[in-house]
């Protein structure tokens, strides 16, 4: 399941988790480095998480009238031609 981005100078990784996480306290766990002796590094460990929002500044047009920035990537298993055919798809409906 898709669960955000993390951007570095060297580049965009993509996250992804097995379940569905809503709250700071559940990404916390989430292991970031599993060693063969049992350690682990955890998102908490290395980051501050929080539940949180931003305003954004940004306004979006389209045509004239008020719209929404939509990002959507395709995983490993899915084409990026399948993705954006599932997406016209959803849109269509």
């Amino acid at each position: 399941m898709p669960a955000g981005s993390i951007r570095t100078a060297g580049g965009d990784y993509l996250l992804k988790t097995k379940e569905r996480k809503e709250l700071a306290r559940e990404f916390e766990s989430i292991p970031i480095i599993s060693r063969a002796d049992g350690t682990k590094v955890r998102l908490k460990d290395i980051a501050i998480v929080k539940d949180d929002f931003e305003e954004s500044e940004r306004e979006s047009y389209f045509n004239g009238r008020p719209s929404i920035w939509l990002a959507v990537y395709s995983s490993e298993t899915q084409s990026p031609l399948t993705v954006a055919r599932a997406v016209r798809q959803f849109i269509d409906e």
